[in-house]
């Protein structure tokens, strides 16, 4: 069964997809890439642990730490970043191009709608209440696949990364006790 057949309305995102016709594949592009960015945003803070765990597992003699492995960490925490902001920007690029799309295509269904309508129902409804469908109302449609589906992603997939995170954390147990008795002999 459809969502019409049960009588349920199709959400906002199925909506305004409607109103990206062909460029729905950019919607989609640019939900995935904020995703990626999302993913790449937790790299810099990883690679930044993973300095950490070798400084303080030689602690006590800080020469013994592994130059070459700590400028590997620094590579990889720039590279997260290069990344994270190479995506986030595609994302917007390719968003951008289906919201503004979308909003010539719809400016110009409802120009072709007004010329095809008697002038007297123009006249009646006034040139304001039609530039504010044509301003406001349409902008929102823009605004939405412009800004909002891919914030909404990148959130979404943040917090499912963080879910992950903190599953695993919890599974790795002998990790933490570790970390926990060298931080304990930092204090003494």
């Amino acid at each position: 069964m459809s969502k019409e057949s049960k009588g349920r309305k199709p959400g906002a995102l199925s909506r305004c997809l409607r109103f990206a016709g062909r460029r729905k594949p950019l919607v989609f592009a640019s939900m995935a890439l904020a995703v990626l960015s999302a993913a790449a945003s937790f790299v810099p803070y990883v690679a930044i642990y993973l300095m950490i765990r070798d400084a303080v597992g030689v602690y006590p003699n800080l020469a013994a730490v592994d130059v070459s492995a700590m400028a590997g960490y620094a590579g990889l925490a720039v590279a997260g970043i290069v990344v994270d902001v190479g995506c986030y920007l595609a994302a917007l690029l390719c968003s951008h191009a289906a919201a503004f799309d979308a909003q010539y295509r719809t400016k110009l269904d409802i120009a072709a709608h007004l010329g095809r309508i008697p002038l007297g129902h123009v006249a009646r409804l006034g040139t304001g209440r039609i530039s504010k469908v044509m301003d406001e109302s349409v902008g929102g449609i823009e605004q939405f696949i412009g800004h909002s589906i891919r914030r909404r992603a990148r959130r979404l997939g943040g917090a499912a990364l963080r879910l992950r995170l903190a599953l695993r954390r919890r599974h790795a147990g002998g990790g933490r006790r570790r970390m926990r008795r060298a931080v304990l002999r930092l204090r003494r």
